[in-house]
């Protein structure tokens, strides 16, 4: 008798189990995040994402726009956080968060001082910038945000990650513009200011495969969906967009 209880028991958690895993409330989601994405809604997402589904296991990695767009199509990150824009009409791709730019700069700066600043006080100043192989599209976009202003954009050099950017500001190597969420990142060293031309809306997306039928998948969007409702609307203009991501 007590063996015959004990299996129903072991029966009975094994359907819970499986009833949990068909509900998305158990298994595992590699995630991938762009350093330059929006750390703040993205860290809001995954403690939502912890408290509602605590057994399930998130992986992260810190990978560029690009290098998410491959794994994605590789099968190896089952969703990414990535800057928009993307050229790959195969993913499903939603934007979770706007922003505008911002340039950080030495605190010792002569700009630091003003409130503002404009593209003509940043002409010519030593510009430290991602590489283009990282995101080609937001890149070009800076390039193109100066030569449209008929100012000059000096690429003094290249960081990957925003810690190295932040760094070399503080050492006084240049400038930088980036995402107004970066602010979030205080340094010693270095101070953010408003730029008073209209500059480009950077986007922070997440992109998934139409076909990945994971339950832990959806159960992560819907968390997404709750977290930035305003910004959860399918992005058309993804799926019109010809070509494969560069």
């Amino acid at each position: 008798m007590v063996h015959a209880r004990l299996a129903l028991a072991e029966l009975e958690r094994g359907r819970e189990a499986a009833s949990r895993a068909e509900r998305g409330q158990v298994g595992q989601l590699v995630l991938g995040m762009v350093p330059s994405g929006d750390t703040k809604l993205f860290i809001n997402v995954l403690r939502r994402f912890g408290e509602r589904f605590p057994e399930v296991r998130l992986v992260l990695q810190s990978l560029s726009t690009t290098a998410q767009v491959e794994a994605i199509q590789e099968g190896h990150l089952d969703v990414g956080f990535l800057r928009m824009p993307v050229r790959a009409p195969w993913l499903e791709i939603r934007v979770i968060s706007r922003e505008t730019l911002v340039v950080a700069l030495p605190s010792s700066h002569r700009l630091a001082r003003e409130g503002t600043v404009t593209l003509a006080d940043l002409s010519g100043e030593p510009n430290i910038m991602f590489p283009r192989r990282l995101a080609p599209d937001y890149y070009d976009s800076i390039v193109s945000l100066f030569r449209q202003a008929g100012q000059r954009l000096q690429i003094s050099q290249e960081a990957e990650h925003v810690q190295m950017h932040l760094s070399l500001i503080a050492g006084g190597f240049g400038l930088s513009l980036l995402p107004s969420s970066m602010q979030d990142f205080r340094l010693r060293g270095v101070a953010y200011r408003s730029i008073a031309d209209a500059v480009p809306v950077v986007e922070t997306a997440i992109a998934y495969r139409p076909d990945n039928r994971s339950k832990v998948l959806h159960s992560l969007l819907a968390v997404v969906e709750e977290t930035a409702p305003q910004l959860g609307s399918l992005l058309a203009d993804a799926h019109q967009a010809n070509g494969p991501a560069r």
